[in-house]
């Protein structure tokens, strides 16, 4: 079962002419009743029985919303027991996802899938400084993990996009990624294949609209969302499990939150660890420009379009290095770049936003030098602190989580058998209506 949730209070009942209110029958001990009304624009009092009549209405309304420049106010979330544990997608969008996700045809030259450097042995990141896309050419920045990819702000080294759908399809049009010159390309390379046809028009509610960019996003953004991964030994640590880590994992993490102070940026809460603060700073590995030229650069970027930025960015190291400020125009985020999660850190070598660093014991000298600097006092670790240090890290690690069977099953029946046909929407954000707007 579905609800629609109302998730701007500044629109009430009355507010909007056409609006009525919605309520579940009270016999359906599967719907978790809402202290508020629930408003469906466009609908008409009666019960929540199908998930694809009320996906269709929220679609529209929302939509009709976005295009007056009202508040949008929509989501749709799961009840009862979910598809998946997660409140925008079904199985049904994962495993179509999946399949796209692992495809090199819809590359220009059909060699180049999102999984060629996005890796599932290297925890979904990539074992090479660059990653290399279509016709061999090479880009500037190293893919990050994807695990837990839907807990982020923002995406991208230098946060140029601020939804998970931007995310997932700016790659498509990289020329040295998958190098499409259009969306009419990418739509026309996956309507080649006839089951992603028929698996469209499965998950989609209206019958007979083309396929559009932004769903394509949004089938590839509920795939990566559902990339979870299961607790790791500090997980289990926090969650009161003192045997989770070791007695030299227990010593790296006091050192990780006292004297290296890796905390400050890789947070971890009384009970949780997200372990990054979504938020941007100067790389340790510095911006690799002389400085008389980084001035005259930025100026440069400045006078560009966005779109020329952001092409520019995958061939052109020194802009490239300019980071944040290619997004911001601030010349204070000049050389900043995204945190990372350190979530498998293990196993995501090499390191920083060039890939300059090849191994983690490598990777710690370099933070701890450059923390030094900013502190004005070095931060000296002796052999076996390092020691305690990296075997904390290497407690970071745990596998994807593993689907339910049932779910699973869900899955490889969901392309075939149409079973699974309500499409999420999730309005009031970048991330929002048809995807067009937040999309490259």
């Amino acid at each position: 079962m579905w609800m629609i949730r109302k998730l701007n209070g500044s629109i009430r009942h009355g507010h909007l002419r056409g609006t009525a209110q919605l309520r579940p029958p009270a016999s359906d001990p599967s719907i978790v009743r809402s202290q508020r009304p629930w408003t469906c624009g466009g609908g008409t009092e009666g019960h929540l029985r199908h998930a694809h009549c009320l996906a269709g209405a929220a679609r529209r309304s929302a939509t009709s919303l976005l295009r007056h420049g009202l508040p949008a106010v929509f989501a749709l979330t799961t009840l009862g027991a979910p598809v998946c544990a997660l409140a925008h997608c079904n199985a049904g969008e994962i495993a179509l996802g999946r399949a796209l996700f692992r495809d090199k045809n819809l590359s220009i030259d059909r060699t180049t899938a999102c999984s060629s450097c996005h890796k599932p042995s290297y925890a979904l990141a990539d074992d090479r400084p660059v990653s290399v896309g279509v016709y061999h050419r090479t880009g500037t920045r190293n893919a990050p993990t994807l695990i837990d990819v839907g807990q982020y702000k923002f995406f991208f080294w230098d946060g140029h996009a601020n939804s998970l759908r931007a995310q997932a399809v700016f790659p498509f049009l990289a020329r040295n990624e998958m190098g499409f010159s259009s969306k009419a390309q990418v739509i026309a390379r996956v309507l080649e294949n006839p089951a992603y046809r028929a698996a469209f028009r499965r998950l989609r509610p209206a019958a007979g609209v083309p396929v559009r960019f932004g769903e394509i996003a949004q089938v590839l953004a509920a795939y990566e969302r559902s990339l979870r991964p299961a607790p790791n030994p500090l997980d289990r640590y926090l969650a009161d499990d003192r045997a989770a880590l070791s007695l030299a994992a227990r010593r790296g993490l006091r050192l990780f939150r006292g004297k290296a102070q890796c905390a400050r940026c890789h947070l971890i809460t009384a009970h949780a660890a997200p372990l990054t603060d979504n938020a941007f700073h100067t790389s340790p590995v510095g911006v690799g420009v002389p400085g008389e030229q980084v001035g005259p650069l930025a100026e440069e970027a400045a006078h560009f379009s966005v779109r020329k930025r952001f092409l520019l960015v995958e061939s052109d190291a020194p802009l490239a290095a300019l980071g944040r400020y290619l997004v911001t125009l601030n010349p204070k985020d000049i050389g900043k770049f995204r945190t990372p999660s350190l979530k498998d850190v293990a196993l995501t070598a090499p390191y920083m936003h060039n890939g300059s660093i090849p191994t983690l014991a490598q990777a710690i000298d370099v933070e701890l030098y450059y923390r030094g600097l900013k502190l004005g006092y070095p931060i000296i670790l002796s052999t076996r602190n390092r020691q305690d240090l990296i075997a904390f890290l290497r407690g970071l690690s745990a596998p994807l989580r593993k689907m339910p069977a049932s779910i699973g099953l869900r899955c490889q029946r969901g392309l075939r058998t149409g079973a699974l046909r309500a499409v999420t929407v999730d309005v009031g954000n970048a991330d929002s209506g048809d995807g067009h707007e937040a999309l490259p």
